[in-house]
C-alpha cells in the first residue's frame, strides 16, 4: 500500500500559527512572516511538527526576556530548540534557581551529547525506531527520563507496542539528524575519533587534524548514499561557523580561529567536481554552504533569474545546482525548463536534473542524456510533486538500457507524466517491453508517446499499440513513423539522407556525375535534360530532395564555397537562380572562402574556425521541428560544432551547394 502525506500548505500554516496563538495575533503575525522570508524554513513548515518546533522556538525568541537575534539558518534555529527545551526542563526540575545559558549547557552536556551518539549511531543504521537496550548502549540510562521528562517529551518519545515492549523515536528526523551533528562535532573538535573510527574508516591513518577529519566525514557521506545523512551534513558544517554556535556556549567547543577551518572547509566544498555525484547530492553541498552562511552564490542566481536575457550569461556546475535548488523551493512551477537554453557545460546540464521535478514541461533533448542521467530523471519523476505532465528526452542515445533506468521512475504511482518524448532514442524492440512493463504499473496519466527515429520493429510496435487500443490505459498517441534499423547510429548521424542533386536547379557550367551525387565546374555548357536553359546567374545547385523533418547530411569540401539549405520557388526558373545562397532570408549556409570561414543568413555574417574546411568535411544537421540549422566539422567520424542557426521555416527546406570557382566540390554520404 502507499500513502501519500502532503502536509500543510501555506494557508494551513498560518492558520496553524494563528490558532497556537489566538491570544496573541501580533506574535502570530510575526512568527508568519519571518517563516515566509526564509526559504529554507518555509519548506520545512509543510511538516506540521516542525511548525510545533517553530512555534515553540519563536515564542521564546519574540518573547523572551533576554535579547536573542532571530535566527538565520535551520543550525541556528535547532540549536536554539535545544536551548528553549533544556530551559524548559531545568526550570521544571529546578524552579528556585535561574542558570545562565552557559552553566545551563554545561550541566546537561552529558546527558545531550548521549543522546547525540545514539542519534548517530542509529542514524548509520538506517533506523528511526530504536529500543531500550539501543539506549543502554549509548550510555542513556531510562531511569534518567522522569528527571528530563521535558526533554523526552519535546524531543525524544516513548511508546509501548507489541508484548509491552518499549520503542523510541525523535520527534522528526531532522531533530534525530541535529543531535547526530552536535556528536560527531564534538568528537571531531575535541579528536575524540574512536568514536568515529568505523563510520570514517581511520584504521592506520595518521593522526588528522580537524580540516582533514571534516573533509573525510564530507567524502563519508556522500559516499554511502544515505538520504538520512542530508540534514545531519548540513548541521555539522553550520556548526563550524561561529554565529550558528553562539547559541549553544557550554554545550560544543569552538575551534582554533586561527586555522579558519571553516572557510578552508567551504573551498573545499565548492572544489568538489566528481562526476560521481548525484545532482540532488550537488545540491545538497551548495544547501550546506547557504548553511554556512555563504550567500554569494544564492544571491547571483537570485540576481540571474531576474535577467531578461539570460542567454550569455555563463552558468558554472556550482550555479547550476544553486539555480536547481532555487527553482525548486520557487512558489510557483516553472512551465518550461529547457535545459539547452543555459549557457553552461554538459556537466552544468546534469545538475539541473533536479529542477525537472518542479517544472510542468521539462525539455532535455539532444543534452547528451546518458543512462546515469536516466537513473536520477528516474528519481525526480518519483518525486516530482505532481507538477511535471510533458517530458521530451529527443536525440539523446538512451539506448535500451537507459529506457531500463528511466522506467523506474515511470512506472511510480507518484510520476503524473502525460506526454513523452524518445524519439531518436536508439530504442529498440527490448527498450519497448521496459516502457510496456511501466504502463501496465501505472496505467493512469501516460497520454502521448513518441517513438519515432527508432528501431521498435514490429513486435514493439504491436504491443504499445495493444495499450493505446486498451481503455485501461489513457495512451491515446503513439508515434512510430521514420523507423527502421538505419536509426541505430550514434548521435545526429541517425538522421542522415541519401541525397541527390537536381540538374533542373544548376548553373550551365555544372557537371553532375556519379548518379547527380558529384558536381564540378566545367568550362562546356551544359544543357538541361528537359532542354531549357540553365542559370548563368549563380554558381550553385539544389538536391531533389525537400526536407521538413530531422536530416543529417555530409559535403566533402574542395576549395571554395557556400554549403546551406534554401526555399524552392515555383516554377522552372527559381529566384534562387539570381541570389547567392546566405544574401536573403530565404537560404542559411556556411561558406568556405578565400576571405575567410563564416556562417550566413540574409547577408547577415558570424565567424566560425577555419579549421581546415577547406580540405575536409562539413556535416549539416536539419531539424525543421524545431528550427534548427547546425554546421559541424567532420574528422575520423567525430563532430566540431561550428555554429547553429535557431528560426521558424516556413516550409520545406533543400540542401544546396554553391561554388565559388572553377574546383570540384562534391557530395558525399
Amino acid at each position: 500500500m502507499v500513502t501519500e502525506i502532503r502536509g500543510f500548505n501555506d494557508p494551513q500554516k498560518e492558520d496553524y500559527f494563528k490558532k497556537r496563538f489566538s491570544q496573541d495575533l501580533s506574535l502570530a503575525d510575526r512568527i508568519i512572516s519571518h517563516i515566509q522570508s526564509s526559504q529554507s524554513l518555509d519548506i520545512m513548515c509543510q511538516i506540521p511538527i516542525f511548525c510545533w518546533i517553530s512555534a515553540l522556538l519563536f515564542q521564546e525568541v519574540f518573547r523572551g526576556d533576554e535579547k536573542t537575534e532571530t535566527p538565520q539558518t535551520l543550525t541556528e534555529m535547532m540549536a536554539h530548540f535545544l536551548f528553549v527545551q533544556t530551559k524548559h526542563t531545568s526550570r521544571k526540575k529546578d524552579k528556585k534557581t535561574e542558570k545562565s545559558r552557559e552553566q545551563l549547557l554545561k550541566t546537561h552536556r552529558e546527558f545531550l551529547l548521549k543522546l547525540g551518539k545514539l542519534a548517530f549511531v542509529e542514524l548509520q543504521k538506517n533506523n528511526l525506531i530504536f529500543y531500550e537496550e539501543d539506549l543502554k548502549d549509548c550510555g542513556v540510562d531510562i531511569k534518567e527520563a522522569p528527571i528530563y521528562s521535558g526533554f523526552f517529551n519535546a524531543v525524544l518519545r516513548e511508546e509501548e507496542v507489541f508484548s509491552q515492549k518499549k520503542v523510541f523515536f525523535f520527534v522528526h528526523l531532522t531533530v534525530q539528524e541535529f543531535f547526530a551533528a552536535l556528536f560527531v562535532y564534538e568528537c571531531l573538535t575535541n579528536k575524540r575519533t574512536s568514536e568515529l573510527s568505523e563510520f570514517l574508516d581511520l584504521k592506520g591513518q595518521r593522526e588528522l587534524n580537524l580540516l582533514d577529519l571534516l573533509k573525510t566525514t564530507v567524502d563519508k557521506v556522500l559516499e554511502v548514499k544515505n538520504v538520512n545523512l542530508d540534514f545531519f551534513l548540513r548541521f555539522l558544517l553550520g556548526l563550524m561557523v561561529e554565529p550558528n554556535r553562539r547559541v549553544l556556549q557550554g554545550l560544543l567547543p569552538s575551534p582554533d580561529p586561527s586555522q579558519e577551518t571553516d572557510k578552508k572547509i567551504l573551498t573545499y566544498l565548492k572544489s568538489i567536481r566528481r562526476k560521481t555525484l548525484s545532482p540532488d547530492s550537488c545540491v545538497r553541498l551548495f544547501q550546506a554552504m547557504v548553511e554556512m552562511r555563504d550567500h554569494k552564490v544564492k544571491d547571483e542566481i537570485q540576481e540571474y533569474l531576474k535577467l531578461t536575457d539570460r542567454s550569455k550569461t555563463d552558468l558554472t556546475p556550482l550555479h547550476c545546482s544553486a539555480l536547481a535548488y532555487m527553482l525548486q523551493v520557487s512558489k510557483n512551477d516553472v512551465d518550461m525548463l529547457d535545459l539547452k537554453s543555459f549557457h553552461t557545460s554538459e556537466e552544468g546540464r546534469r545538475r539541473l536534473i533536479p529542477a525537472v521535478r518542479s517544472s510542468r514541461k521539462a525539455i532535455l533533448a539532444d543534452c547528451r542524456v546518458t543512462a546515469e542521467w536516466s537513473e536520477h530523471l528516474a528519481f525526480a519523476l518519483k518525486f516530482s510533486y505532481s507538477a511535471l505532465k510533458d517530458l521530451d528526452l529527443s536525440n539523446n542515445d538512451l539506448k535500451d538500457s537507459g529506457v531500463n533506468l528511466f522506467c523506474h521512475g515511470l512506472s511510480s504511482h507518484s510520476c503524473k507524466l502525460e506526454t513523452l518524448s524518445l524519439s531518436g532514442c536508439l530504442v529498440t524492440e527490448t527498450g519497448c517491453v521496459f516502457l510496456a512493463s511501466a504502463l501496465k504499473s501505472n496505467p493512469s496519466h501516460l497520454k502521448e508517446l513518441d517513438l519515432s527515429y527508432n528501431h521498435p520493429g514490429d513486435s514493439g510496435k504491436t504491443l504499445l499499440s495493444h495499450l493505446q487500443d486498451d481503455p485501461r490505459y489513457k495512451l491515446s498517441k503513439l508515434n512510430v513513423e521514420h523507423c527502421g534499423s538505419h536509426r541505430m547510429k550514434p548521435g545526429i548521424k541517425k538522421y542522415a539522407w541519401e541525397l541527390t542533386l537536381d540538374p533542373g536547379t544548376a548553373h550551365q557550367n555544372l557537371l553532375l556525375s556519379e548518379g547527380n551525387r558529384k558536381v564540378t565546374w566545367v568550362e562546356e555548357e551544359q544543357k538541361n535534360p528537359h532542354h531549357l536553359k540553365r542559370s548563368d546567374q549563380s554558381q550553385q545547385v539544389l538536391c531533389q530532395q525537400g526536407l521538413d523533418g530531422r536530416s543529417y547530411w555530409e559535403v566533402e569540401v574542395f576549395g571554395p564555397l557556400s554549403v546551406g539549405v534554401t526555399y524552392r520557388g515555383t516554377g522552372r526558373k527559381k529566384k534562387m537562380d539570381h541570389v547567392q545562397m546566405g544574401q536573403d532570408d530565404r537560404s542559411w549556409c556556411l561558406v568556405c572562402s578565400d576571405d575567410g570561414y563564416y556562417v550566413q543568413h540574409n547577408s547577415n555574417k558570424v565567424d566560425v574556425p577555419s579549421l581546415g574546411l577547406r580540405h575536409s568535411r562539413v556535416g549539416v544537421y536539419l531539424d525543421w521541428l524545431t528550427g534548427t540549422l547546425s554546421f559541424y566539422r567532420v574528422s575520423s567520424d567525430s563532430l566540431t560544432h561550428l555554429h547553429t542557426f535557431k528560426t521558424q521555416f516556413r516550409g520545406r527546406l533543400y540542401p544546396a551547394v554553391e561554388l565559388h570557382a572553377r574546383l570540384m566540390p562534391h557530395f558525399v554520404r
